[in-house]
């Protein structure tokens, strides 16, 4: 159990923390607390059993679980019974939040995020209204954009300090890498934020005189850092999902730099040997590829001076990548 003292690195009591937020455990997350916790159970009248009943109906509604049989060998992983999982699915959330005895990892970086102000930026962010195809509800995610940013590129000005010849300029490469993600966090709130601005529409909150000034009025109350942080709370999967992509991206951005800069003497042996390297590099991002869990860069095309060389993959070896050379 959590004592009263306990804070987050924010500096947030953890019972000041809305229980909302724990909604974001996953199953087999709240199986391993509740088990560390003896399988205690709550009073009945304390569980929402007509919720329960109605989720669990749910779940073999879906279509794995139809047959029985399926629906049995899932519980299995985690080695449930339909009676442990329908107390689980009533039990009160705040009970759940009491057995955390720690931070939650991502929501203490979410919090962190919208904390931060351009202030504490290493470098500024680039303008997002110049990046093609960016929703003009691109300020509502701004404060995960900044912290996704500067942990990036903290990280990255670290490892160049070992480089003496980093082959690249930083804020040109954190620019081209950092292209992708706003659209990519946008896809993902871009369903939440029109059911709050229809919620706001039927509840007469929108103020102004044309569609389009009731429109920029909700671009501006979603922009407030506390107004999303309030929106995500009711929907904390989704703010999970969000910390999850920023990682990805964290990730998969501070490998390829790193075995650039590892590779690029070899780049320049193999492809350049005489000749200067176009000091350019555009990074193409896929959507849903992953390896091993990380989205990946399926396609990074640096531009030689004496051709193309094509890494299909970010996590190849220059060895391997040879292969794709079209010199």
């Amino acid at each position: 159990m959590i004592g009263e003292g306990h804070k987050t690195t924010t500096g947030t009591p953890q019972r000041a923390i809305s229980a909302s937020w724990y909604r974001a455990l996953t199953l087999t997350e709240r199986v391993a607390l509740w088990r560390a916790d003896g399988k205690l159970k709550v009073t009945y009248d304390r569980l929402d059993s007509d919720l329960a009943a109605r989720k669990l109906r749910w779940w073999k509604e879906l279509p794995p679980f139809q047959n029985e049989a399926q629906f049995v060998a899932r519980l299995a992983i985690d080695d449930l019974s339909e009676e442990d999982l329908l107390y689980l699915l009533a039990e009160p959330i705040e009970v759940m939040q009491q057995r955390v005895a720690g931070d939650l990892i991502w929501l203490d970086k979410l919090m962190q995020a919208f904390t931060l102000n351009d202030k504490d930026m290493p470098c500024p962010l680039p303008s997002l209204q110049e990046e093609e195809g960016v929703d003009l509800l691109v300020g509502a995610i701004r404060p995960l954009l900044r912290s996704a940013w500067k942990r990036v590129y903290v990280e990255m000005q670290i490892f160049l300090q070992r480089q003496k010849h980093p082959p690249f300029d930083p804020q040109t490469v954190m620019t081209l890498l950092f292209r992708q993600l706003p659209g990519q966090l946008l896809l993902k709130v871009s369903k939440v934020l029109a059911l709050e601005l229809n919620v706001m529409r039927l509840q007469g909150r929108l103020q102004g005189p044309t569609p389009e000034a009731r429109f920029a009025f909700f671009v501006d109350w979603c922009s407030q850092p506390q107004v999303m942080l309030s929106i995500l709370s009711r929907y904390p999967v989704l703010a999970r999902q969000l910390m999850a992509q920023m990682d990805q991206w964290r990730e998969t951005s501070l490998e390829f730099l790193r075995r650039l800069c590892a590779d690029w003497k070899e780049i320049r042996t193999l492809f350049s040997p005489r000749k200067i390297l176009v000091s350019w590099l555009r990074c193409y991002v896929e959507p849903g590829t992953h390896i091993e869990g990380a989205e990946v860069f399926s396609s990074c095309a640096l531009a030689l001076a004496c051709g193309w060389f094509i890494s299909r993959a970010l996590c190849r070896s220059i060895s391997i990548s040879r292969n794709y050379y079209n010199g």
